[in-house]
């Protein structure tokens, strides 16, 4: 018997700072969802922000995906495609390229320093 991925195997998560973004075609297990959830706005250890990565690559901040739970919850569960499915979550030690902005309500979640020191 060859060992293969079960039948609800994902492929894995690549976050911000990675390559591949743009073709999340997954979304996390609702019991991540809510683990992630659980454990607060900051990642530990460390303290830094975490933000969710929807499905068509947009970025929610956690006050967003708590806000509007129930759309983020159905969308994530169901595999809907109507911008609050969430495919990952990430933090802000991954996100040094670009600023990371939340799509929903516009609050700058990382600043790059980059981007700061060009006055922009």
């Amino acid at each position: 018997m060859e060992d293969s991925p079960g039948r609800n195997a994902q492929p894995p998560f690549q976050g911000v700072g990675q390559k591949g973004l743009s073709d999340l075609t997954h979304t996390m297990s609702t019991k991540d969802l809510r683990e992630s959830l659980r454990d607060g706005r900051y990642a530990w250890p460390g303290g830094y922000e975490k933000f969710y990565i929807c499905v068509d690559s947009g970025i929610l901040c956690d006050p967003c995906v708590r806000k509007e739970y129930r759309s983020v919850l159905r969308e994530t569960k169901y595999g809907l495609h109507g911008g609050w499915g969430i495919a990952g979550v990430d933090c802000t030690a991954n996100a040094d390229e670009s600023d990371v902005i939340c799509d929903h309500c516009g609050t700058v979640i990382f600043k790059s320093e980059q981007e700061a020191s060009n006055g922009c």
